[in-house]
Formats: structure tokens, C-alpha cells, sequence
């Protein structure tokens, strides 16, 4: 019995471990001085989506693109490079 809870810890653990990193690499993004440079305090934004390898963060008529690295050794931390803001 004890093998079989801890197998299903396990599979918790590990099912919880990608949603963790996603909203901790988010709030990162959220909290940088360079996304509010680039996306400016007048534009609402509106979503954030995950690309392969970048994340899209728009508003209603603009958008940019961000690559973002994890440089944490034991703890989520991020780099990002963000792009141009394109508006439409």
C-alpha cells in the first residue's frame, strides 16, 4: 500500500512540476521592467501565449514576441530577450 501512495505522490509531483514553471516564468515576465519599456503602461494586455520556443504577449491592436531562458540552478529564474513591438 505504501508503495502505491508513493508512486501516485510521485506522478502528483511531477504532473504539478511544468504548470509551476509556466506560472512562475508568467509572473516573471509580468514583474520585468523591459516588458513595460517595450509594451508601454497604456496598453492593456490582453493574452499570453506559449510559441516552441517563445511567448507571445498581445494587447488588442499590438503584440511582441519574448524568448525566455531559465538561469535558475535550483529555483525557476528567467532571462528574456524581447523583440519589437509590432502594432497593427
Amino acid at each position: 500500500m505504501k508503495i502505491v501512495l508513493l508512486f501516485i505522490s510521485f506522478n502528483a509531483f511531477s504532473a504539478l512540476a511544468p504548470y509551476y514553471h509556466s506560472v512562475r516564468e508568467i509572473e516573471d515576465l509580468m514583474n520585468s521592467p523591459e516588458l513595460a519599456t517595450t509594451f508601454g503602461m497604456d496598453k492593456e494586455i490582453t493574452s499570453i501565449t506559449r510559441g516552441q520556443n517563445t511567448l507571445t504577449v498581445k494587447s488588442k491592436n499590438c503584440f511582441v514576441e519574448v524568448k525566455s531562458k531559465n538561469i535558475g540552478s535550483t529555483e525557476p529564474k528567467f532571462e528574456y530577450q524581447i523583440g519589437k513591438l509590432t502594432c497593427l
